[in-house]
């Protein structure tokens, strides 16, 4: 009779970080009515529908809390009436990995920028330290509001 030898653990597993995306798509829809005003500096609360319509698991977690590699979340920012992005932004996260054709509704608040104006609001998701979806050519949830 022959006699199985077991292999010894080696040490702690190794963490594995989620895979990076291969296709950058989404459906994006504020639930309810975007807001058209704020006031400067306002705290701004919107919740937003996020479908996965690709044939990828959009994973919730990253390597491990503090390495969020690879994680998938819903991010925004500012935009100003000339382009350029404002240090104000926001984000939600998934609360489980979002399997191919499921949605979700996610909340955040975002802080209005300080200075009166006319700004977009430009929401995509984001897989951590690889990309925003809307700079892989995904159509993004922009939101034109006037700072008052």
């Amino acid at each position: 009779m022959e006699i199985e030898e077991k292999a010894e653990p080696s040490g702690p597993e190794e963490a594995v970080s989620p895979p990076v995306l291969t296709s950058f798509v989404q459906e994006l829809a504020v639930v309810g009515e975007a807001p058209k005003r704020a006031s400067a500096g306002a705290a701004i609360p919107l919740e937003v529908s996020v479908k996965n319509p690709s044939g990828e698991v959009w994973s919730a977690k990253g390597v491990s809390e503090e390495d969020v590699r690879n994680r998938v979340r819903l991010g925004a920012y500012w935009l100003s009436a000339k382009g350029e992005e404002m240090p104000q932004s926001a984000d939600a996260l998934l609360a489980e990995d979002l399997k191919p054709g499921e949605s979700v509704k996610l909340a955040f608040e975002i802080k209005a920028p300080d200075a009166k104006g006319v700004y977009i609001l430009h929401v995509s998701m984001v897989q951590e330290a690889v990309a925003w979806f809307s700079a892989k050519g995904a159509k993004s949830l922009d939101i034109p509001m006037m700072i008052e």
